[in-house]
């Protein structure tokens, strides 16, 4: 998807090279300062997310169906950030993670720390 926007600023603007940040912010807000002036990319950031979202809801249906035998399905990872718009009403049992950029790292300590706690006892 970033690809995907960095190659549509660079064409719109005809730049040879977009900054990460640049891109960055054009994701998070659908604006990008260049030249000095503020620019609506809105569109090029929802063209780029169109496909991976159409993906994932795919996706996500095909291995959970509508969700109905489970108690919860929470959204996380930093994708739930820049999509979160296009997440909403997808399983009537849905929630996103508080700060969900982060919460994969906190599972994964989590999991460390079972693990760590399991190998200790033994």
């Amino acid at each position: 998807m970033k690809r995907d926007v960095t190659e549509g600023i660079r064409s719109r603007f005809d730049m040879e090279v977009v900054s990460e940040r640049s891109v960055e912010a054009a994701v998070q807000g659908g604006r990008v300062r260049l030249f000095g002036k503020d620019h609506d990319v809105t569109e090029l950031v929802e063209t780029a997310q169109r496909p991976l979202v159409e993906r994932q809801l795919a996706e996500t249906q095909r291995q959970l169906g509508r969700g109905a035998e489970l108690e919860h399905i929470l959204f996380v990872g930093r994708g739930t950030v820049a999509l979160a718009a296009h997440l909403r009403d997808w399983f009537v049992n849905q929630a996103v993670a508080d700060h969900p950029a982060f919460a994969n790292a906190r599972g994964m300590l989590k999991y460390l720390r079972y693990v760590c706690d399991a190998s200790n006892a033994a």
